[in-house]
């Protein structure tokens, strides 16, 4: 999905995902994130699942797999945002403006999100794939790319519209906003 501090994208297949027995029918992740574990299992194989919640006490991560479900709008939404291309380079740094703005307004402690809030979303996604491994985005730097590699914004951009990254989208049928102890309340 996106780096985030404390992902399980390289631990998931071969230490998380194994674990998980094939006949379950609910798939709950307590410290969501970025949901790795899920993302990295392959449906096909947990043919009895009915029900997948998403849990994380980060009330901008919730937002975002909120606006998930909808993926075109959410697509949309990050298509209004210009980011870094790759054999682009451009003077000023118009992108770390950007970042810096961004990044300004949605760590604020006065900023309300009407959840699924996709303006919110796509801006909180783009601050995240613009510093090192999505590693404390409310104080991190911005990474100027200087046009010589794709931007992960347009990476996560186009997981919106792959069939495959769809499918995980759509089977997320819970979302919640809180602490791991308070999931089964």
């Amino acid at each position: 999905m996106l780096s985030y501090i404390g992902g399980k994208s390289k631990i998931a297949p071969n230490l998380i995902i194994p674990n998980i027995p094939k006949d379950i029918e609910i798939f709950i992740e307590v410290f969501g994130g970025m949901f790795w574990t899920f993302f990295k299992m392959d449906l096909k194989q947990y043919p009895n699942l009915k029900r997948v919640v998403y849990n994380d006490f980060n009330p901008l991560n919730y937002n975002l797999f909120m606006c998930l479900q909808d993926p075109k709008t959410l697509l949309s939404a990050i298509n209004n945002i210009p980011c870094q291309q790759q054999g682009v380079e451009v003077t000023p740094p118009v992108y770390k403006e950007q970042f810096n703005e961004f990044q300004k307004e949605i760590f604020s402690h006065g900023l309300t999100i009407n959840y699924p809030d996709y303006g919110v979303a796509a801006k909180y996604a783009y601050v995240l794939t613009q510093v090192f491994s999505g590693s404390k985005p409310e104080t991190s730097s911005f990474i100027d790319l200087k046009g010589k590699y794709k931007s992960k914004y347009l990476t996560f951009r186009d997981k919106l519209s792959k069939p495959e990254w769809v499918e995980h989208f759509n089977r997320i049928s819970e979302f919640r906003l809180g602490d791991f102890e308070d999931v089964n309340k």
